[in-house]
C-alpha cells in the first residue's frame, strides 16, 4: 500500500466534493447516522482550533478520491456551509460569524496505491475496528471530568456496598460500564423514571451541587444495604436480578416505596422465586412475559421501567385481600404449570399488604434461603 499525508483546508475538502471528485458513499460506508449533538461538537472543535482526527480517501484516478473515514465529518461541514447546524441555543452556525472556518486545516491521508491482496472495505474494516474506540462512559470521563455529578458517581462505584454483590464482570468494569450503570440509578434518584440516558445527559451538563450530592448519596448507600441484606439471604448473582434492568427495577422498589426491611425480606424470598418464570416466551403468563418483554425491548426507556415496576409492586404490594390482575394472573399460571389446588396459592397479609407466601411458592422450588432474621 502506498499513502501520502496531506494538509486540506475545509474549503478544499468541499470544494472537491462538490465537484463531483470526492465520492463520500461508496458500497462500504454507513449511512450518515451522527446525531444533531455529534454535529454541534465537531463544529465547535473546529470553531476552537482543537485537532481533528485523520481523514483516508482513495485516490481511484488523477484527482479523483473515494471516502474511506471521515464520511460523518465531512457531511456535517456541508450541513455547516448551508447553515443547518445550530449551537446548543438553537442558533443556526453560519461561516459569516467565522470567517477563518474554511482555512482550517484536516490532515488527510491519501491512499493512491493498493496491494493485490488489500481491498477498500478490508482497509475501511481495519480502520473503523481495529483497537478500542472510546465508548460512552469513557468519553463522558474525559469531558466532565471536573463535574461534582461525575466524582459521585465515580465514589459510589467504588463502594464497597456493590462490589460485594458481584454484578459486573471484569471487562465491563475495565470499560467503565459499571459507573454508567451507577449513573441511571442516580438519574432515578434525582428525577424519578426517565427515557434511556437522557437524564444522564443533563446530569452531566447542568451538574450538581454539594448538597444534593450528598444527599443521593445517602440514598444510594441507604438502598444498597438494604440490598446486602437481601444478598445475604440468597446471593443476587444466582438472580435474574444481577442483571442490569431486573435491579434497577429492584432498586426502584426499595427507593420509592417505604418497606421494612423484615417484609422487604419476605418480598424478595418471592420474586426471587417468580423470577424462574419470566421469560419473554412464557405463554401461561400474561404479566412474567409483559415484564421480560420490557426488559429486552426498549428496556432503557421510560415506558418500560414504569411498566417493569408496576408488575412487580402489585406482585407484591396489594393492599387490598382480594387478588389484583397481576397477582390473579400468576395464581393461573401455577394453577396450569404445576396443576396445585388454587387453594395453596391464597393471598396472605404480611403488615399492610396482601402478598403471596413464599414458603408455598418454595414448595415448587425447593430453593434453600439464608434466614437473616
Amino acid at each position: 500500500m502506498k499513502y501520502s499525508i496531506e494538509k486540506w483546508s475545509i474549503e478544499k475538502l468541499l470544494d472537491v466534493v462538490e465537484n463531483g471528485r470526492l465520492l463520500l458513499n461508496p458500497p462500504f460506508q454507513r449511512n450518515f447516522v451522527w446525531s444533531p449533538t455529534d454535529q454541534e461538537e465537531l463544529i465547535e472543535s473546529i470553531i476552537k482550533g482543537y485537532p481533528l482526527p485523520t481523514l483516508f480517501i482513495y485516490e481511484s484516478s488523477k484527482n479523483n478520491y473515494e471516502m474511506i473515514d471521515g464520511q460523518q465529518r465531512t457531511r456535517t461541514l456541508l450541513k455547516f456551509i448551508k447553515k443547518l447546524i445550530s449551537d446548543k441555543s438553537g442558533k443556526f452556525y453560519s461561516e459569516d460569524d467565522f470567517p477563518n472556518f474554511k482555512s482550517y486545516l484536516l490532515p488527510i491521508a491519501i491512499i493512491t496505491q493498493l496491494d493485490s491482496a488489500d481491498s477498500l472495505e478490508e482497509f475501511y474494516y481495519r480502520v473503523n475496528n481495529l483497537g478500542k474506540s472510546l465508548n460512552r462512559p469513557e468519553l463522558n470521563k474525559a469531558k466532565f471530568i471536573k463535574t461534582k455529578f461525575l466524582k459521585l458517581v465515580e465514589d459510589l462505584t467504588q463502594r464497597e456496598e456493590l462490589k460485594k454483590l458481584d454484578l459486573f464482570s471484569n471487562q465491563t468494569i475495565v470499560r467503565m460500564n459499571d459507573r454508567d450503570f451507577v449513573e441511571e440509578i442516580v438519574s432515578l434518584i434525582k428525577f424519578d423514571f426517565t427515557d434511556k440516558k437522557d437524564a444522564v445527559n443533563i446530569l452531566f451538563k447542568n451538574d450538581i451541587s454539594d448538597k444534593e450530592s450528598s444527599n443521593i448519596k445517602n440514598k444510594f448507600i441507604e438502598i444498597l444495604n438494604k440490598i446486602l441484606i437481601l444478598n445475604d439471604i440468597f446471593p443476587l448473582n444466582k438472580t435474574r436480578f444481577r442483571q442490569k434492568n431486573d435491579f434497577y427495577t429492584l432498586f426502584s422498589l426499595i427507593y420509592k416505596n417505604t418497606i421494612e426491611q423484615n417484609i422487604l425480606n419476605k418480598f424478595y424470598k418471592i420474586i426471587v422465586l417468580i423470577g424462574k418464570e419470566i421469560t419473554p416466551s412464557n405463554d401461561n403468563s400474561e404479566i412474567l412475559r409483559e415484564y421480560a418483554i420490557n426488559c429486552v425491548s426498549q428496556s432503557n426507556s421510560k415506558s418500560a421501567r414504569e411498566k417493569r415496576y408496576k408488575i412487580l409492586k402489585n406482585i407484591l404490594m396489594n393492599q387490598n385481600s382480594s387478588p389484583n390482575k397481576e397477582q390473579e394472573d400468576i395464581i393461573s399460571f401455577y394453577l396450569e404449570e404445576y396443576e396445585v389446588p388454587k387453594i395453596h396459592l391464597s393471598l396472605i397479609k404480611v403488615e399492610q399488604f396482601f402478598t403471596f407466601s413464599w414458603e408455598e411458592l418454595n414448595s415448587f422450588y425447593n430453593v434453600e434461603f439464608f434466614d437473616v432474621n
